[in-house]
């Protein structure tokens, strides 16, 4: 698959010569399923292009357990929220 995927000067993604304007992951949610280099290049490629992807890398990443975890620590919320927001956050969450 991955020699079939190309980007053009204006990042647009094609599959032979078929122009790919939305890519759903069924699965990569896993490093496990990157088996291979060339799945990684495969990835790199959708990644980089102008098509929309869903879900998201940025959703795939938050389904990671160990994401889930480290957001549950005051010191990793509080990088990106302000103390009170993340004693806010902190109450809707169950202490691991």
């Amino acid at each position: 698959m991955h020699q079939r995927l190309r980007l053009d000067s204006d990042y647009r993604l094609f599959y032979g010569e078929d122009e790919v304007a939305l890519v759903h992951y069924r699965a990569g949610f896993s490093p496990s399923h990157y088996l291979h280099e060339t799945t990684w290049e495969a990835r790199k490629t959708v990644e980089r292009s102008r098509a929309v992807k869903h879900p998201t890398f940025g959703m795939q990443l938050i389904n990671f357990k160990r994401a889930q975890l480290d957001l549950c620590s005051r010191q990793v919320l509080e990088k990106y929220l302000s103390p009170e927001e993340a004693t806010m956050l902190l109450r809707h969450f169950v202490t691991i």
